[in-house]
């Protein structure tokens, strides 16, 4: 609840999400709430919200899959196409993260998805946005010069280098054979947790107002 507190009076005092992290990163240290937990209470206290108390929850928490509990989730991501974990956890009185990742990926719609990518020339091509248009496939808008909001800048091409750096190889297949292994083996959880660091990321753009920052 302390720490709560401390969002709210730095949510009060303009200080941004990744700042507010920041700070309480070195007043807390290993005890501080996660970075995901910190930037979805600023941005409750930033809507407005007063109460530093949990949303009360009617009955005991649900453990199990079930009909209602999957209909449940489909209806909330439908209509808040940016909830994160914790707002559907919190919303639907579900106590379990990873029920609610298994619903997510399961019974997700296969049609229902868009497209990412961070205006390179070769992905900006006619040729390319023809064959976009002639698919009806979406695409997100992406702000130019900004490798923070690409999760692949951010997140997939580091651990690549980290993994290949130092080591030689003799031709092109077997670069992209050991490409090819290093991205598989990165965990679902891993790539899950960028994609929800570009939602906050995004959020900070926004709070910056499109000005860049550190």
């Amino acid at each position: 609840m302390e720490q709560r507190a401390v969002i709210k009076f730095n949510a009060k005092l303009g200080k941004s999400a990744s700042e507010t992290f920041r700070s309480m990163q070195q007043v807390y240290g290993s005890q501080c709430l996660g970075r995901t937990a910190v930037f979805e209470w600023h941005k409750r206290f930033l809507e407005g919200r007063e109460t530093l108390e949990d949303d009360k929850k009617s009955g005991r928490p649900i453990l199990v899959r079930t009909p209602e509990m999957i209909e449940k989730v489909r209806d909330f991501v439908a209509n808040n196409r940016n909830a994160s974990l914790i707002m559907i956890e919190e919303a639907l009185n579900i106590n379990s993260r990873e029920t609610i990742r298994t619903i997510l990926h399961e019974y997700r719609d296969p049609d229902d998805w868009s497209l990412l990518h961070d205006n390179a020339p070769s992905h900006t091509s006619l040729i390319v946005r023809q064959c976009l248009a002639r698919n009806h496939v979406s695409v997100l808008n992406h702000p130019p010069y900004s490798p923070d909001l690409a999760p692949c800048d951010f997140s997939l091409f580091p651990k690549l280098k980290l993994e290949l750096k130092e080591h030689f190889f003799d031709d092109i297949p077997t670069i992209q054979s050991a490409s090819t292994q290093t991205l598989e083996a990165i965990p679902q959880t891993e790539l899950e947790y960028a994609f929800e660091s570009l939602l906050n990321r995004c959020h900070k753009c926004i709070e910056a107002r499109g000005e860049y920052f550190e």
